[in-house]
């Protein structure tokens, strides 16, 4: 059983998308991917289990780990919002085999970033490694991209 199968057996689909208990999946040796892990393989691979059976559980899975990650820590609340803006980069480019409710996401996301800003300026780690304010860099980032790639104020 692959890990993307297992995640979903056990109900662990946030674990996977955190690269957290037992779920590593590593990232490509030639990709400049600072990241817990890789989410432009792992949610595709969610993706491929949905098409298989299309059970509408995995895909509740999906966006439930999505709203307990924004809900969660600093670390938390920085995967997941990877994790949405490339759900909904997938959605845009019609390669998602479901939407998420954009809406109801990003207003959690907005709150819970205000909510982490000073931990995620501590948090020196994946992309905020080199950065003096931490994941918050990376998190500008992506609020940048919300703007220009699908017109979301984050």
């Amino acid at each position: 059983m692959n890990i993307v199968e297992k995640a979903i057996k056990n109900n662990e689909i946030k674990f996977l998308l955190e690269g957290t208990n037992g779920y590593k999946l590593e990232n490509d040796s030639w990709a400049s991917i600072s990241a817990p892990i890789d989410w432009t393989r792992v949610v595709p691979l969610i993706y491929k289990q949905y098409e298989k059976s299309f059970d509408a559980n995995i895909e509740k899975m999906f966006v439930k780990a999505i709203v307990d990650m924004l809900n969660g820590n600093a670390k938390e609340v920085y995967c997941g919002v990877a994790v949405l803006y490339f759900q909904i980069l997938m959605e845009e480019s019609s390669r998602a085999p479901f939407c998420v409710d954009r809406e109801s996401l990003i207003k959690i996301a907005s709150q819970t970033i205000r909510e982490n800003e000073e931990q995620l300026k501590s948090i020196k780690k994946w992309g905020g490694q080199s950065s003096e304010n931490g994941l918050w860099d990376e998190i500008r980032r992506y609020k940048k991209l919300f703007i220009s790639k699908f017109g979301i104020i984050i």
